[in-house]
């Protein structure tokens, strides 16, 4: 098998215990950013007369980059604490003879939050290629637009047009009640382990929708909830009302992309760019877990996953054990990603797309699987040549010890599957790269998202100097996690 490394881009990402994510749990007192007053677009202007203690940010991964990059925006003093020499955490980009592979994520959702942070980085963001709009999802072993037929697609249109107000406590629990059985098992179920690596039972319904579920509690028949839901994104509207120019809104909204985006030079290439912004802020080789404890004149943003975040408030005198208990309960999923190069021959009938996610009901090897040089240019080395991702959940550790190769020769089997043997059948894998995070994104549990309230009390009202913001704290997206960053930094 002729397999080639993977090579990292401007710096070594490996294996890391530092987690992107979003949210902010907790208060910094007076310490808080006011935005006093906001003036043209692509500009913010602040009081900076009152004194500013120097906030420090534990961990360098993507939330404390974003952080920092706002704080740098208000004016407010800061440094970036991280313990390894290297900064975005789970996020980075790798060169595999030629072609561009992604340890994580592969992109982002785009969001005025981050086109006004590229926009002040200089980063021209990349749009999807349009043949990148076709997803797929696999039922009876083959890869389908629409896996249901007419009449289950009737019974779910149905179901959920007469479905009413109702408390979800998980997201099996509203496909069951809005969509039914077979439309919860052939649609969501697959989206949602192919973005959560998680089974609808084990995730919330509150904390992967939490916008949807603030309009349920407005209006309680579900169609004209979710038709509010998709009609506008609260997020937004929020950025742009701290600016008095209306044109950005205008400006922003001309310039809005589609689908997931990313940047021609990959993920890295926004890493490196805040590296660059932040490089008089940024601390490398210091341990969090041995720097002073916060308090209102010392203020921290902990911008680490829980399992080292609870490492530091073991450290710190006078946190409370009911927020060290909160911390120790979050789940972590161990999760496998493989990247495989394959000769176009070696596929009978491959259709592009963005990708295509697979039940588990199907049995294949992987949750889904990403066809990257179908997504982004310059994913896959050569033109005679096709680039694919999987995911793995491996939290029975059958995968665990396998070598590259297995992960490689599984994933292959899984793609042939799909799309059919071609007239090559002798070195079809030209190459492979494989991550492994043992613990690498949090179970968006219901008793995690219970839990975020309980430590968000908690923080404030025995450790105002402290938040928390990470994986674990809010949602997944890199483009929640902007805009929960912007938000806390702009409220007054």
């Amino acid at each position: 098998m002729n397999t080639h490394s993977a090579m990292p881009l401007n710096k070594p990402l490996e294996d890391s215990r530092y987690r992107a994510g979003q949210g902010v749990l907790g208060s910094l007192g007076d310490s808080r950013v006011k935005a006093e007053e906001v003036g043209t677009k692509g500009s913010i202007e602040y009081d900076n007369s009152a004194h500013k203690p120097e906030l420090r940010i534990l961990g360098a991964g993507i939330s404390g980059l974003l952080t920092g990059f706002w704080l740098k925006e208000s004016g407010q003093p800061f440094v970036i604490i991280e313990r390894e020499h290297r900064v975005g955490g789970l996020l980075g980009t790798h060169k595999l003879r030629g072609g561009l592979v992604e340890q994580a994520a592969n992109g982002f959702i785009w969001s005025p939050a981050l086109q006004y942070l590229c926009d002040r980085l200089g980063l021209k963001i990349c749009a999807p290629r349009k043949e990148a709009g076709a997803r797929y999802l696999v039922r009876d072993g083959r890869a389908q637009r629409m896996p249901l037929n007419f009449i289950e697609i009737f019974n779910f249109l149905y179901r959920f047009s007469v479905s009413g107000k109702r408390d979800f406590s998980s997201m099996a629990d509203f496909g069951h009640h809005a969509m039914g059985k077979v439309a919860l098992e052939q649609l969501l179920a697959p989206a949602l382990s192919g973005i959560y690596g998680a089974r609808p039972d084990e995730l919330s319904f509150g904390a992967l929708l939490p916008a949807l579920q603030r309009q349920l509690d407005r209006q309680p028949w579900l169609p004209r909830a979710v038709w509010r839901w998709m009609r506008g994104d609260e997020a937004n509207r929020r950025f742009y009302a701290r600016f008095e120019d209306r044109g950005l809104e205008a400006e922003y909204k001309k310039r809005r992309i589609r689908g997931t985006c990313s940047f021609e030079g990959g993920m890295q290439t926004l890493l490196s760019e805040l590296e660059r912004h932040l490089s008089e802020h940024l601390v490398f080789g210091r341990d969090a877990a041995s720097e002073p404890p916060p308090s209102p004149e010392n203020p921290v943003v902990c911008c680490l996953p829980a399992y080292e975040s609870l490492r530091c408030l073991r450290a710190w005198p006078g946190i409370p054990e009911a927020l060290k208990t909160h911390l120790d309960s979050v789940r972590y999923l161990n999760m496998i990603s493989c990247t495989v190069q394959l000769s176009t021959d070696s596929l009978k009938a491959f259709r592009p797309g963005f990708g295509c996610l697979i039940p588990e009901t199907e049995g294949f090897n992987y949750l889904g699987v990403l066809f990257n040089s179908s997504i982004f240019p310059g994913r896959s080395p050569a033109a005679d040549e096709h680039s694919f991702t999987g995911i793995l959940r491996d939290d029975e550790g059958r995968w665990g010890n396998a070598s590259e190769d297995s992960l490689a020769t599984a994933l292959v089997e899984d793609i042939q599957r799909l799309f059919g043997r071609g007239s090559k059948s002798k070195d079809v894998l030209k190459a492979s790269a494989v991550y492994r995070w043992k613990q690498g994104i949090p179970l968006y549990s219901p008793g995690l998202h219970q839990g975020h309230s309980a430590m968000d009390a908690l923080l404030r009202e025995h450790v105002p100097g402290l938040q928390l913001f990470g994986n674990y704290t809010g949602q997944l997206s890199i483009r929640g996690m902007a805009a929960a960053a912007a938000e806390s930094f702009f409220q007054r």
